[in-house]
């Protein structure tokens, strides 16, 4: 097995081969996953960022995930222990035959509560809209009307976040504020009449097609 950064670095066509492989046995498991950071943004990198999601209340603990994941691409955990986050993310790298790095992570906070009857609307709309939505931040910012928000892309066809800025105005009467940052994440802001704000990070869906180099699954 080859020592991480060994290999040759990652395209968007080997990462999307990765997806392929790897995308029904977590959505088995109660994942979404999406692929975020360089080669999302700009077709390739150095390593391949993956974050997965729960889609259910109940889902398959990250270690478990972690072997599964490692035997269908062939792959190697990092000879360390996993980093557990404050907002309950458990991550670990993992390395291919040839060198190449994924970095895995796992989210798993607490649900947004649904019997907001605000939140649940917010919910929907992005459901509807091709994302999974989650706290990003500590769920405690709602005492002061602040929502802070990830939104993960389970499909390639996901509405974009500009189409986003128009539904969640028509639908939430929240206004997008100026200046949203463009990088591996489209970070944007939105305030209501009432006064509620709403902060969203909108990962990006991979984009390109299966095929390409061969990742050595």
């Amino acid at each position: 097995m080859a020592k991480w950064g060994d290999g040759p670095g990652w395209t968007i066509d080997q990462a999307m081969q990765v997806l392929t492989v790897l995308h029904p046995a977590f959505r088995e498991n109660g994942y979404a996953l999406a692929v975020h950071g360089s080669v999302s943004r700009d077709g390739k990198g150095n390593d391949l960022d993956l974050i997965a999601v729960p889609e259910e209340l109940c889902v398959t603990p990250p270690e478990e995930m972690e072997r599964i994941m490692c035997d269908l691409i062939g792959a190697q955990p990092a000879q360390q222990e996993p980093n557990r986050g404050l907002l309950g993310t458990w991550s670990r790298a993992c390395v291919l035959e040839d060198g190449r790095g994924i970095d895995m992570e796992y989210r798993l906070p607490a649900p947004i509560n649904r019997r907001h009857e605000w939140a649940s609307s917010l919910i929907t709309l992005f459901r509807d809209n091709g994302y999974h939505v989650e706290f990003f931040s500590f769920p405690e910012r709602l005492n002061a009307n602040h929502f802070d928000l990830i939104a993960l892309p389970l499909t390639l066809n996901a509405t974009s976040p500009e189409a986003m800025d128009h539904l969640i105005f028509e639908k939430l009467q929240a206004l997008l504020l100026p200046d949203p940052v463009e990088s591996s994440m489209s970070v944007r802001s939105y305030q209501s009449d009432d006064g509620r704000k709403l902060g969203i990070r909108f990962a990006r869906p991979a984009v390109g097609g299966v095929g390409g180099d061969n990742v050595g699954c």
